[in-house]
């Protein structure tokens, strides 16, 4: 069952602002920042993301084996539990 959204409060846009602006300024760090420094940042930062958007389908993975396969890796460890899920094409 899906639940509607709730009414955001002054409190809720007041953060979401914030969060804005701390994301605005975060961007022109990184844009000035030398690509080379700011490499394994974006790296980590998307491979993390990945592994909480498979963590909320059911399979866990770990931030440092998703890194690996972005790089090409093709050994990494997979947990039993996601072990033993079927895969979509299995039926």
């Amino acid at each position: 069952m899906l639940f509607p959204t709730p009414a955001l409060t002054d409190a809720d846009r007041r953060v979401l602002e914030e969060i804005e602006v701390a994301r605005e300024n975060l961007r022109h760090q990184v844009q000035s920042t030398p690509s080379k420094r700011t490499e394994g940042l974006r790296k980590f930062l998307t491979a993390d993301a990945v592994a909480a958007s498979n963590s909320i389908e059911g399979f866990k993975v770990s931030t440092i084996d998703v890194e690996d396969l972005l790089e090409g890796e093709r050994d990494v460890d997979v947990s039993d539990e996601t072990a033993r899920k079927p895969s979509p094409t299995s039926g």
